[in-house]
């Protein structure tokens, strides 16, 4: 599984790239990127998971739930899942979302995920005009 997570905006957008057969370990790894990252942004970071080149996604609710009990992260506005071809692979990536108690939202694409992304930065910058 390749893991691949990138600043789009100056600290503000951080994009993860999920790709191939996921594992547990492989969610850990990237959710203990992401979150150093989402430390070192600027508040809200809006964090876009892309899962569109995803074979899988770990299915045991246990380990999803451990997992969630450790991804805090303070700075983190928002998750947008995009990308999830599989009803079940969205299900249980929403579900993980939730067990880790974030504001998560899922659109279909990256580009739908790009253009809220957007959005939300449009309104941060309106509200400290």
């Amino acid at each position: 599984m390749a893991i691949e997570n990138q600043w789009l905006t100056d600290r503000r957008v951080l994009l993860t790239r999920l790709t191939g057969r996921l594992t547990i370990d492989d969610l850990a790894v990237s959710s203990e990127q992401g979150s150093t990252m989402i430390e070192n942004g600027i508040a809200p970071v809006t964090c876009i998971v892309d899962m569109s080149g995803m074979d899988n996604f770990p299915v045991k609710p246990t380990e999803l739930h451990a997992l969630a009990d450790g991804y805090r992260v303070d700075k983190l506005g928002l998750i947008i899942l995009c990308g999830a071809q599989d009803p079940m692979v969205k299900f249980l990536a929403a579900l993980y979302v939730q067990m880790a108690q974030v504001n998560c939202q899922v659109v279909s694409t990256l580009d739908d995920a790009l253009s809220l992304a957007a959005r939300l930065g449009t309104r941060r910058l309106n509200a400290t005009l």
